[in-house]
């Protein structure tokens, strides 16, 4: 019995950790039965069933419990026995089963194709603060090109606003700027090739000559970077601003003859040559020095090239200055032909001598005939343009004789070509010029030589004859125009403003018209015929019809009468009145 009631004891134990509440059930009825019925012993439970003794003996169980307080409980009759069953709860707690059921990941091939990317340059806007002398300017080919002032102010505002460093080709900062390269072109043009044919090694060499070259090349390196900056116009119509635009037009152009003209290969050449003879001063060496010498003087005359800024210069100097508006641009043309050649027959000349000085002044050569060797440079350069001038002008070989070697007679053959095309340029220029200076005396002169004809042609009087070429002569003056197709040509507007300023004042000398209005008055204007007569010439007779009123600008008009004679001189009138009643009498 006790080792069953241990066991039930310790399945009450396990149904206690089972269930959680067996125990707590228990306790209950054995407070409240033990408290009716008197003192009782408490047994385990285990398994649904205990067993209680009487007060005094035993109590067997693990889970029995005498209480303390012997006063409150009440003793049962001896052999009374209280069997107390408890019921039997079995708590099962339901089975739950998760099954996962394994996935099944069906692998799909997936290609992956690269995206092909166009990396391009990062464009960074920069914001650059415009100068002032960076801005159009208010001229009259900016507002040709623009059309008004408000257009110009408006072509600021967007430059500024875009913030790109870019020049404008009308501003104040490239007409200065293209003043002063082209001075220094100039200079160049002539120093360069005076100094590679006649100074001497030492000269080149030398401080005043270097210093003077390295401060044009400074400038014009800056001048091929300030031309990347620098917008363009498109036939005076389209100004070009945008950088891309600029920097490919420049490419394209003239960017290879200002790179050639600022290479400094003479410099290099001169400097490694000088440097190796003072490391090693031998026969060699010399001879060396002196080839590369030369070579130097030859990459020299590369500066030539740098008159191309020369040719743009006085392009822009035209478009700014607008030459052509004051009908000097065909004497303008005369005078670039004129320099132009004076700067060919300088370059010829000095080549003259260059080519002989490359030779080492052979003795066959004209400087060996001449003893020019040792003669100051003004000497030499004065007998080496007379030499020039003798052959472009065909005149002769100057003062030596038939050139002797190669070279030599290449270099006068190739002379005397050059002298027979400039003087055909020069003859056909001028001619050209003297046809399109006088176009409208040589049309008068046609006229006039028409009219002649005719005359002659109709077997006219010869006093009548003279009447209508003095006629011609003081209606033209010598230059031949038709004043209807002129007019008919221009506006309106302008129209109006020309026949004012040439009539108005003769018009409001009629008092008629002294206090009409403006329309009136313009109305009547543009009906006004400009007509010429001579002396004794009948304007009309009396009795004629009079549908004509006449306003004299200058003369003398004669109304003959048979009792009377009237002079009108002017700013006085003649012809019709209001009333359609003849005012000659």
């Amino acid at each position: 019995m006790e080792e069953e009631g241990e066991e039930k004891a310790a399945g009450v134990g396990k149904g206690e950790g089972r269930a959680g509440f067996g125990m707590d059930f228990k306790r209950w009825v054995q407070s409240t039965f033990l408290r009716r019925l008197g003192p009782a012993g408490g047994g385990g439970g285990g398994g649904g069933s205990s067993r209680v003794g009487a007060v005094g003996e035993g109590v067997r169980g693990d889970d029995a419990r005498v209480p303390e307080d012997r006063e409150s409980q009440r003793v049962l009759p001896r052999g009374f026995q209280l069997n107390v069953s408890w019921p039997k709860v079995n708590v099962s707690w339901p089975q739950v089963c998760l099954s996962c059921p394994r996935p099944r990941i069906a692998w799909t091939k997936i290609n992956v194709v690269r995206p092909q990317v166009s990396v391009s340059p990062l464009k960074v806007n920069v914001f650059w603060p415009v100068p002032r002398a960076f801005l159009p300017e208010l001229t009259r080919p900016t507002l040709m090109l623009y059309g008004s002032e408000a257009a110009v102010m408006k072509a600021r505002g967007k430059i500024l606003a875009a913030g790109q460093l870019i020049i404008h080709p009308y501003c104040l900062f490239r007409n200065y700027w293209l003043l002063m390269t082209g001075i220094l072109t100039v200079i160049n043009i002539i120093l360069v090739p005076f100094g590679a044919s006649f100074f001497t090694d030492d000269m080149l060499i030398g401080a005043p000559w270097t210093i003077f070259n390295i401060i044009c090349d400074f400038i014009f390196v800056v001048d091929v970077i300030l031309n990347f900056f620098t917008g363009y116009t498109i036939d005076k119509l389209e100004n070009v601003m945008d950088s891309q635009l600029i920097k490919m037009n420049y490419i394209t152009t003239w960017f290879i003859l200002d790179l050639t003209g600022i290479l400094p290969l003479d410099y290099i050449l001169t400097m490694t040559s000088y440097r190796n003879l003072k490391v090693r001063s031998n026969n060699s060496t010399y001879n060396r020095y002196n080839k590369i010498n030369r070579l130097a003087r030859v990459c020299s005359l590369l500066r030539l090239f740098r008159f191309s800024r020369l040719l743009r210069s006085v392009q822009y100097l035209e478009e700014m200055q607008e030459w052509t508006k004051y009908g000097i641009n065909a004497i303008l043309s005369l005078i670039y032909l004129f320099c132009l050649i004076i700067l060919i027959w300088h370059w010829n000349s000095c080549l003259q001598f260059l080519i002989q000085k490359l030779l080492n002044f052979p003795e066959n050569g004209w400087v060996h005939d001449e003893e020019l060797e040792d003669k100051s440079i003004g000497y030499k350069y004065s007998f080496s343009l007379l030499r020039t001038l003798s052959h472009m002008n065909t005149l002769g070989y100057g003062t030596s004789k038939v050139p002797k070697g190669i070279p030599e007679t290449w270099l006068v053959s190739i002379s005397v070509l050059t002298g027979t095309a400039l003087h055909i340029l020069l003859v056909s220029r001028m001619t050209a010029v003297a046809a399109s200076s006088n176009g409208s005396k040589r049309v008068y002169q046609d006229k006039y030589d028409e009219c002649k004809i005719y005359l002659h042609f109709r077997r006219l009087p010869h006093e009548l004859r003279c009447r209508v070429l003095e006629h011609l002569h003081n209606k033209f003056k010598g230059k031949w125009f038709d004043e209807r197709k002129i007019l008919e040509e221009i506006s309106e507007s302008l129209r109006l403003e020309v026949m004012t300023h040439s009539c108005r004042d003769l018009l409001l000398s009629v008092p008629w018209f002294v206090k009409a209005n403006n329309i009136i008055i313009n109305s009547v204007m543009k009906e006004l015929k400009y007509e010429v007569f001579q002396m004794k010439d009948t304007i009309f007779r009396k009795g004629a019809i009079g549908n004509k009123m006449y306003i004299i600008e200058r003369g003398v008009v004669v109304i003959e009468d048979a009792d009377s004679e009237k002079k009108l001189t002017k700013g006085n009138y003649f012809g019709d009145d209001d009333r359609g009643e003849s005012l000659l009498l």
